[in-house]
């Protein structure tokens, strides 16, 4: 007698053969199940120039397209231009990379350098991020005045997301404090690791400064200004000749290029005038203080930080403005509540009242520090000319 058919199909006969649609349909399953299980960390990744922790390869820059892809929303107590995600600062073969961590543990630092701004405290603010999937990194704003516990700083580098975070709050200042003494061990840190030049590289960059007359009194706004004017934006650049350096290409032959062009080309330059320096990755934003604004893929930016010891990493954009900044679009964050029921509104209610508002009228009561980046970079020249 045959098996009834239902023990037929739970144990199927000793000579039965698999089909190989079932072998490829068991490997679909498989798949789906591991993408499942790493949930959203897959979902988003973005330019390759603008996802990765360690390393940047310039060489596969090429053409860059916008999409339009939703990325994360924001709210912050005040108008901000950057959520930072990673700087990087070694530059070799066509690459950005990150110093090894082992140089940066060796060093004994008082004081954490990402706080170094906001230390002081001052007025509180506060930016929440919310992301449409999970990130390594956590995006801050300048400023930040304390690491939350759901925070892990790489080095100097940026801080980590350990726990996939989605949703998060961090704490920052407008007031920023002058470091002082305070991270005299990291003085000796930056030089000796955010100068570095390829050797090949040292002398044409020489000749392009001389060319230009790239003084050394406010030599940073200087070169900045000088890549800014040189180069045309241009989002359908190709990607490096075969046998090109990145950085020499964009500065003496194409000219052409988007945020990643000007920025290497800046950072490199500034070394070469004796400014430590380093290339930053994240998001341009624009948008109003205490409302939700929306970031696309079309938002990712590279931009420059230098040194001052008297203000630690400033922000500097040699990219001609507003070119990587789409025009910001404030959104609903409740907007999936909408269809309830009248009483759930009690529910989404702490979302949509910012408690940090009080806060913003409290800015202009802060008169003798620098308020903005560009009064940074104004009190740094006035020092460099004294």
């Amino acid at each position: 007698h045959s098996p009834p058919a239902a023990i037929t199909v739970l144990w199927p006969p000793a000579d039965y053969v698999r089909a190989d649609w079932s072998d490829a349909l068991q490997t679909l399953a498989e798949a789906k199940g591991s993408l499942q299980r790493l949930g959203t960390t897959i979902l988003y990744r973005g330019p390759a120039w603008n996802s990765s922790l360690k390393t940047v390869d310039l060489s596969m820059v090429g053409p860059r397209a916008n999409t339009g892809r939703a990325v994360l929303t924001y709210e912050a107590s005040t108008e901000i231009d950057y959520l930072r995600g990673v700087s990087l600062g070694i530059y070799e073969d066509n690459t950005w990379s990150a110093i090894p961590q082992s140089e940066y543990t060796a060093q004994t630092f008082d004081l954490q350098p990402q706080l170094a701004l906001g230390r002081n405290g001052g007025t509180a603010q506060t930016l929440h991020v919310t992301t449409y999937a999970s990130h390594p990194v956590l995006y801050t704003a300048y400023g930040l005045n304390t690491l939350p516990d759901f925070a892990s700083a790489v080095d100097d580098a940026y801080l980590s997301n350990p726990d996939r975070l989605t949703d998060y709050q961090l704490r920052y200042t407008t007031d920023y404090a002058a470091i002082g003494d305070d991270l005299a061990a990291y003085d000796r840190y930056v030089y000796d690791h955010y100068l570095q030049i390829p050797e090949a590289l040292q002398e044409p960059l020489q000749e392009i400064i001389d060319n230009a007359g790239i003084s050394a009194v406010s030599a940073q706004e200087a070169a900045a200004m000088w890549v800014r004017e040189l180069g045309t934006y241009d989002l359908d650049t190709p990607a490096v000749p075969a046998g090109e350096d990145f950085v020499l290409y964009f500065l003496t032959q194409s000219q052409r290029g988007y945020c990643v062009h000007f920025a290497s080309a800046t950072v490199l330059l500034m070394r070469a005038l004796g400014i430590p320096a380093r290339y930053v990755t994240g998001y341009a934003v624009s948008g109003p203080a205490d409302t939700w604004n929306a970031v696309t893929e079309d938002s990712a930016h590279a931009w420059v930080e230098y040194y001052d010891p008297t203000w630690g990493w400033v922000p500097l954009d040699p990219t001609p403005a507003a070119a990587d900044t789409p025009p910001a679009e404030t959104v609903e964050p409740d907007t999936p509540d909408e269809p309830d029921e009248p009483d759930e509104p009690e529910e989404t209610q702490p979302e949509e009242t910012t408690p940090d508002t009080p806060d913003t009228p409290d800015e202009p009561e802060a008169n003798d520090p620098p308020e903005t980046w560009d009064e940074v970079n104004e009190y740094a020249l006035k020092i460099k000319e004294a």
